[in-house]
């Protein structure tokens, strides 16, 4: 579907929860501005979360993908494109992985 760089990532995450909790279904809604960059339909098969994830920030303006903790033993993945989430990215802190 067209959608933000953002609203891929929410797709993605609900992805991988499907795969994961097979048994526990997902709703939900992905809104943004009229003015907000949009990514046009593509398809993407046998590709790693990260290889996904990498896709999704390469298309149109670019962005970037964070994994986080959702509990102790499962992480999510949330993408941001920086044209339309520069609000939210300036707040938000990571933690690297050292390099540089």
């Amino acid at each position: 579907m067209r959608t933000t760089i953002q609203g891929l990532g929410v797709l993605l995450a609900n992805r991988i929860t499907v795969i994961l909790h097979p048994g526990q279904g997902y709703v939900g809604h992905i809104s943004s501005s009229l003015e907000a960059e949009t990514i046009p339909p593509f398809n993407l098969r046998d590709v790693t979360v990260e290889e996904a994830a990498n896709f999704i920030v390469s298309r149109g303006a670019k962005g970037v993908w964070i994994l986080y903790p959702t509990s102790e033993a499962e992480v999510s993945v949330r993408t941001f494109g920086y044209k339309d989430d520069a609000s939210v990215l300036s707040n938000t802190g990571c933690v690297g992985d050292g390099r540089q």
